[in-house]
């Protein structure tokens, strides 16, 4: 019994130790748990505000992609129109080309006339009142 006393008082003694260091141990958990919920909702706001800033790039993108496919439209449009103006100005040069050839015989046609009219008139005795230059068919 005589260590049964001392151990009673130790526990005794003991107690508010124990006591003291419970209550710190709730006090800290309480402590933890409010850093926590505080630093959550900092997160929260932080993750909000980098959500409408994310939002607000994203609609920015959107309308760039817009005013793009705007663009790309009229560029479409304007190849269109542009293809459509070379098939035709390819279509009138070959109608020229046509005809440049046509007249081109039209004139040797024309250039062998006048040379016989000029041999006729030389092999009649007269003289040619006038004469065309000696012109080479390829110039133009």
């Amino acid at each position: 019994m005589t260590y049964i006393i001392p151990i009673i008082i130790a526990i005794i003694t003991g107690i508010p130790g124990f006591y003291a260091l419970w209550v710190q141990y709730k006090k800290d958990k309480v402590d933890i748990s409010s850093s926590l919920i505080k630093d959550a909702l900092s997160l929260k706001d932080e993750m909000k505000e980098d959500k409408a800033e994310l939002k607000t790039q994203f609609d920015t993108v959107m309308l760039m992609f817009k005013d793009l496919e705007k663009q790309k439209d009229s560029t479409d449009k304007q190849l269109i129109s542009i293809n459509a103006m070379f098939l035709k100005a390819e279509h009138e040069i070959a109608l020229l080309k046509k005809s440049v050839k046509l007249l081109k015989k039209r004139v040797s046609y024309l250039r062998e006339g006048v040379d016989t009219l000029i041999q006729q008139i030389k092999e009649l005795g007269g003289i040619p009142s006038w004469k065309p230059d000696n012109l080479d068919e390829t110039e133009e």
